[in-house]
């Protein structure tokens, strides 16, 4: 004998939480089991006002502010552990510097990339240790050169981590989905239309099926949508 499972009706959504689409509730699903299966749910608020751009304009849209809050934020920390690493040298600013002179200086990495022709290639092609960005005390001294001979470096470290209790909970998923360009050259309607029926449950046996009811959200997050070339006659998309 047979028995029909059900899924809720589930909404797409970006994240300004507009909705996108909305499928149809299954009408009818016949699987091996007696078991009626429903959609979980869980809770959606939009906190992304603050990242997004109501208006042209490049103020504050640069790495620079970012760079100089994490350096200013991190070197006062690492001043503070200085002194436990090094007890025995001074902590000293570039210009303090001087020649063959042992001392501690604080300041963010900068890994130089000839051409910069791709980042990934860049450092798959050697061994490292450290990234740009990253704020630490180094241990040297100034060479004739006027370079900083490094010889040993201190990280800030992680900072406090809140418990959290391990209590038991259920699964619920978030499933993010770029990369479909639905209406390009390119696009596969049949891995799009495999995509849909293994979100709505369509798809697998009761074990795929349960997984799928599991999903709450489904967010778009880029290069969804692809217009054939012509078809807006040069006019901008809004």
């Amino acid at each position: 004998s047979h028995s029909h499972s059900v899924l809720k009706p589930y909404r797409l959504q970006l994240f300004d939480s507009v909705p996108l689409a909305v499928f149809p509730a299954m009408e009818a699903m016949e699987i091996d089991s007696q078991n009626i299966l429903q959609r979980k749910q869980a809770t959606y608020t939009s906190l992304d006002d603050t990242f997004g751009i109501h208006k042209e304009t490049y103020r504050g849209q640069q790495y620079s502010q970012i760079y100089f809050t994490r350096l200013h934020l991190m070197r006062t920390l690492l001043y503070s552990l200085a002194p436990n690493w090094k007890p025995h040298l001074p902590v000293c600013t570039i210009l303090q510097l001087e020649k063959d002179r042992e001392c501690i200086i604080v300041g963010t990495l900068y890994k130089h990339m000839k051409l910069k022709p791709c980042i990934l290639d860049e450092y798959s092609k050697e061994e490292y240790n450290s990234l740009d960005g990253v704020v630490v005390a180094l241990l040297g001294k100034e060479t004739d050169a006027g370079d900083f001979l490094v010889q040993d470096v201190l990280e800030a470290g992680l900072p406090p981590q809140i418990e959290h209790p391990l209590k038991p909970r259920e699964d619920k998923h978030v499933v993010f989905v770029s990369g479909l360009r639905v209406g390009g050259s390119t696009s596969n309607p049949l891995q799009f239309q495999l995509l849909i029926d293994h979100i709505t449950g369509h798809l697998g046996d009761e074990k795929e099926q349960g997984i799928a009811a599991e999903i709450v959200h489904v967010v778009l997050a880029g290069n969804s949508v692809e217009f054939p070339r012509g078809l807006l006659n040069g006019q901008a998309m809004h």
